[in-house]
């Protein structure tokens, strides 16, 4: 199934758009002089959030984008990633972001993607990568960094230069007592490697 997605898309006129979709984009303010501020390339960055997305507007040269992150998976289970996301799911995602950001996918490039499989296990999975994991097209396995509100670790991923392994106890990332759940995912850094 297709997860975690980066897109941008262009926005033709950006007061116009901001005004469609009515959500609070905020910009980094000098507080000296109330000024917003301009990166060294000449852009303006303006941050939002749609749901479970995140948003970013950016503004340089007469042109603006808008950049959407995020899971497609969760944002359509309200914010769990661990049941069953069918392909007509992510269809009916992808729609739904279309309709509310007021945007055309037909438009958008993709800059990231995230593909995962959720695997029903009948053992636990962290305790099994610990103990079998060695590495993959000989890059070796990191472990996942520890979990901020309880210290756990989860999993562990290995970094190649186009794309990213990860390998992990999806029931533990979610506290699931009910199934073991090993989530295996690839998550492309540059879109060369599909």
């Amino acid at each position: 199934m297709i997860d975690g997605i980066s897109f941008q898309v262009q926005i033709k006129d950006v007061d116009k758009y901001k005004e469609a979709i009515k959500l609070m984009f905020t910009n980094d303010v000098d507080i000296s002089t109330g000024e917003v501020i301009i990166n060294s390339w000449g852009t303006m960055v303006s941050k939002g959030n749609f749901e479970h997305y995140k948003l970013t507007l950016k503004e340089t040269r007469g042109n603006a984008y808008l950049i959407v992150k995020g899971s497609l998976h969760k944002n359509h289970q309200n914010g769990e990633n661990y049941h069953r996301f069918t392909y007509e799911d992510m269809q009916k995602e992808l729609f739904y972001l279309e309709e509310n950001l007021k945007i055309k996918l037909e438009d958008a490039c993709i800059k990231n993607i995230e593909i995962g499989l959720n695997l029903e296990v009948d053992f636990k999975p962290f305790d099994c990568l610990e103990q079998n994991l060695l590495s993959y097209k000989g890059s070796n396995f990191n472990s996942f960094a520890p979990n901020k509100q309880n210290g756990s670790i989860i999993g562990f991923d290995c970094d190649k230069s186009q794309y990213k392994i990860k390998i992990y106890d999806k029931g533990k990332q979610y506290n699931i007592k009910s199934k073991n759940v090993l989530r295996f995912e690839i998550k492309t850094i540059k879109m060369q490697c599909l």
